[in-house]
């Protein structure tokens, strides 16, 4: 089945990142989306969202636990100053272990172009031991409106060249 996605910014979309089985480990979808989507309470039903990873310095978004269990919100804003290395380890774990349990996962920030798809390329590094390359690609292959800025870059490289064939504590090999 193909699946159309309307990947316009202001567009009330999200899109689906990993919808396959990776690595060796059956695992729930991960979803790329925007403030828009991520309040949209038709899309969380609709794609059975049960976590949402909220990256955003200002963010009034709420879910009652019994449609979305876990919610948490890591408080960046979109700028070259910004420190969100400091934020991989936890988001990623958050990440994986929602995956695990077989949860649908949606991560989104106010536009789904920055700091949200960063996020989502740090989780591919580091628990797919994917290059910084490798993990952009990919992501910007299923939403092309992604763009981190040059900040993050910077710092998904950094966590690329560290973390190279070294990702012994994956969650999901």
């Amino acid at each position: 089945m193909s699946i159309q996605i309307d990947l316009g910014i202001s567009s009330p979309q999200i899109t689906p990142i990993i919808t396959e089985k990776l690595g060796h480990k059956q695992m729930g979808k991960l979803f790329l989306g925007s403030a828009a989507g991520a309040s949209s309470k038709n899309l969380i039903v609709t794609n059975q969202i049960q976590a949402v990873l909220t990256i955003a310095n200002e963010s009034n978004i709420r879910y009652p636990k019994d449609i979305v269990s876990e919610h948490k919100i890591i408080k960046a804003e979109d700028d070259n100053t910004e420190n969100i290395s400091k934020y991989f380890d936890e988001c990623v774990e958050f990440l994986a272990k929602n995956l695990l349990e077989g949860k649908n996962v949606l991560v989104h920030c106010i536009a789904g172009v920055s700091r949200s798809p960063s996020f989502v390329i740090a989780f591919l590094i580091k628990q797919f031991n994917w290059s910084y390359q490798r993990a952009y690609d990919y992501v910007k292959e299923r939403r092309p409106a992604v763009q981190p800025n040059a900040n993050f870059v910077r710092q998904l490289k950094s966590l690329d060249s560290c973390s190279r064939n070294r990702n012994e504590n994956a969650l999901i090999k």
